[in-house]
């Protein structure tokens, strides 16, 4: 589990220093910082500079990088990763964890002795082109990586550790990856945990399979009709859910982390959904790590974090921006959650 998580001139953190619980619920106006929060942990946990790209791709940009022949083009790529724009100063993220003891990340531009030359503007110049380094430091251990740009395309060197994280939002996951994760907790005989956790929200589904339709292996839903349905079809919510589920069931001992959690759930499914999430938490001892605009998210899942046994180990995260200018997190316990939102006191 992450204990404690500080950023320094990360995206829109200048200075950033938080403790985690087992169960942390995110939430803020937009532009707060909270999907930049689950992208410092995935960052965090990762062990390669291409999930930068992944990165960027989830927040829109074009699978297809072009660069105009300039070092601006170049490191108008990454200058979103620094805090104001100051590609000057590294980006630090480091975490406190239960595995490795400590995990850190510095992200900062290299000495190079590569050159491009640029020969189609008015006036041909050369310019350097500096790496993107990212150094892990796990467990005391330094992993130097990098990504550089050479010969019309971009490479990668080297790798770290990779933590026991996965991170999920609204478009990051494929039908296959899904089929892939369902294949592995199988092939163990792990499904049925899976298969029930559905059942206590969707009774309707009976059981899960992989089948071929067409050239592709599909995860397929059986029901009260008489053949299996493509997951797809049978409902948005309990795609996300099988996802999460997934996710949690596949790394034990570790943290999940979703952005806009109550996307594509049905407001009333809501606390059963988040019953049974933590429910598989505490099974496989996974720290959860969610954000939210939902306000009946937070009057749904409140009851839950607020029982005993999981009230201490739970929080609400609120991301603000103070009088500076700065944004920073308040955390509220999860009782005083549960008080807010019985007396339907504004939280978000």
């Amino acid at each position: 589990m992450i204990n404690r998580l500080e950023l320094r001139n990360f995206r829109c953190f200048k200075q950033l220093d938080i403790s985690l619980k087992k169960f942390n619920i995110v939430v803020g106006e937009s532009g707060s910082g909270k999907t930049a929060l689950m992208e410092a942990l995935f960052l965090l946990g990762g062990g390669s500079p291409e999930i930068y790209f992944r990165l960027r791709n989830w927040r829109g940009f074009s699978r297809i990088v072009g660069l105009s022949g300039t070092r601006e083009s170049y490191q108008s790529l990454f200058r979103d990763l620094f805090y104001n724009f100051d590609q000057n100063s590294g980006a630090v993220l480091q975490s406190q964890d239960s595995n490795s003891g400590s995990r850190k990340l510095e992200i900062s531009y290299g000495d190079s002795k590569e050159y491009g030359l640029n020969l189609e503007g008015p006036e041909p110049h050369a310019f350097t082109l500096s790496p993107l380094n990212f150094k892990w430091v796990v467990g005391g251990v330094v992993h130097n990586t990098s990504i550089f740009f050479k010969e019309g395309r971009f490479t990668v060197e080297g790798s770290a550790p990779v933590a026991a994280l996965a991170y999920y939002n609204a478009i990051n996951t494929t039908s296959f990856e899904t089929g892939s994760a369902f294949s592995s907790l199988s092939r163990r005989f792990r499904s049925t945990s899976l298969v029930k956790a559905i059942a206590s929200i969707y009774p309707q589904v009976k059981d899960l399979t992989l089948e071929i339709i067409g050239a592709d292996t599909t995860l397929c839903v059986a029901t009260e009709l008489d053949e299996r349905l493509p997951l797809g079809d049978l409902s948005g919510g309990i795609t996300k859910f099988v996802t999460i589920a997934l996710g949690i069931l596949a790394n034990p001992g570790g943290t999940v982390t979703v952005d806009e959690i109550e996307s594509g759930f049905y407001y009333k499914d809501m606390p059963g959904v988040w019953a049974a999430l933590v429910k598989l938490c505490v099974q496989e001892e996974v720290q959860l790590v969610v954000s939210t605009h939902s306000y009946e998210f937070l009057k749904a899942s409140a009851p839950v974090l607020a029982e005993e046994s999981i009230a201490k180990d739970s929080q609400l995260m609120r991301s603000e921006i103070d009088a500076k200018g700065e944004r920073v997190i308040k955390r509220i316990p999860a009782h005083s959650l549960e008080s807010a939102t019985s007396l339907d006191f504004e939280v978000r």
